[in-house]
């Protein structure tokens, strides 16, 4: 019995230190029960360093943060949440992180999250690039018309209307836009 149980504690601990999303299981109140290998990684403390204490004094100011208030409510409500967030380590390294907070069925919560700062980052990236492009369509008063080819559906923007004289309602398709070209 004694070689099942260390079987399958090892079983566990490699399933939660191959993954590549943190991991860390709270007792009702907060004590940080277990964490895996991604989680000291990023955090870049050990597992003793983290396991046994509460995760509000593990994390000093978290516990009134948005991720604090959402581990309470999932405590709470018994209900999982999920949300994405920039959080700062002490030593100043800053990262957007997706963390989802988990209720299990002894009373606990199981809390994974992933880095998605390169994701945040190209998404901001693309909104500015988009800003600059609308910018210089608007200031050169050029009409902008895109063609979706699998739905026939084409939209005009303002400027494209107003160049045929047509109404905001106006949705040509592709045979529609046709009788605008001279042949």
């Amino acid at each position: 019995a004694e070689d099942a149980l260390r079987t399958r504690e090892r079983q566990y601990r490699d399933v939660l230190d191959s993954m590549t999303e943190g991991f860390a299981l709270f007792a009702p109140d907060f004590t940080i029960l277990d964490v895996n290998a991604e989680t000291l990684r990023l955090d870049r403390r050990t597992r003793e360093e983290l396991v046994g204490r509460n995760h509000w004094e593990a994390f000093p100011g978290s516990e009134d943060s948005p991720q604090g208030e959402m581990f309470k409510r999932v405590m709470r409500d018994r209900v999982p949440e999920a949300m994405e967030h920039s959080y700062s380590w002490p030593d100043g390294k800053t990262l957007w992180v997706d963390t989802r907070a988990y209720p299990t069925t002894h009373g606990n919560i199981a809390i994974q999250w992933r880095d998605i700062t390169d994701r945040k980052q190209a998404e901001a990236a693309l909104r500015e690039s988009e800003a600059r492009l609308r910018i210089a369509l608007d200031a050169g008063q050029m009409g902008v018309w895109d063609w979706d080819a699998a739905s026939d559906v084409t939209r005009w923007d303002e400027a494209q209307r107003n160049m045929y004289g047509v109404g905001p309602d106006f949705a040509p398709g592709t045979s529609a836009f046709m009788d605008f070209v001279h042949p």
